[in-house]
């Protein structure tokens, strides 16, 4: 469906702030289990049905109570190099990557979601810097 579009879409927002994966298990039980450790294991009032799902009647996962979510984005960092997020900015990651698809955001409340209009509103291409590539040529002029 096109919830999983969104909730990739909240990865790949969270990897474009932190330039990394969010999630990086090995396997598909791994992987779920790394879900879990960030945003907390699922029950069935943050989404319903959850505990009668197959794979929940197969595999006994380990409880993560809570999201570590906002913790990873912090609203201000005092140390470099860590990802920050406004609390606009996080309500959009968070509606992203809401495990229950009938509660995350749609691809039309992501698109118009106001963290796009928040300052410092995004350039024009024509006004952002030029990069020298590694062999000596620019990369991107400023005609395009």
């Amino acid at each position: 469906s096109p919830a999983i579009d969104v909730w990739s879409m909240g990865c790949i927002m969270a990897e474009l702030l932190t330039r990394k994966p969010l999630f990086t298990g090995k396997t598909e039980i791994e992987q779920i289990d790394r879900e879990f450790s960030v945003l907390g294991t699922p029950t069935d009032e943050t989404w319903p049905g959850f505990s009668e799902m197959k794979m929940c009647k197969k595999v006994k996962f380990k409880y993560h109570p809570g999201s570590k979510l906002r913790s990873m984005f912090p609203k201000f960092a005092f140390t470099g190099g860590q990802a920050t997020l406004s609390n606009t900015g996080f309500n959009l990651l968070e509606g992203m990557l809401s495990y229950d698809p009938g509660r995350r955001l749609t691809a039309r409340q992501a698109a118009e979601h106001p963290w796009f209009d928040e300052i410092p509103r995004p350039q024009e291409l024509f006004l952002m810097p030029t990069m020298v590539s590694g062999g000596g040529s620019q990369a991107r002029t400023k005609s395009g």
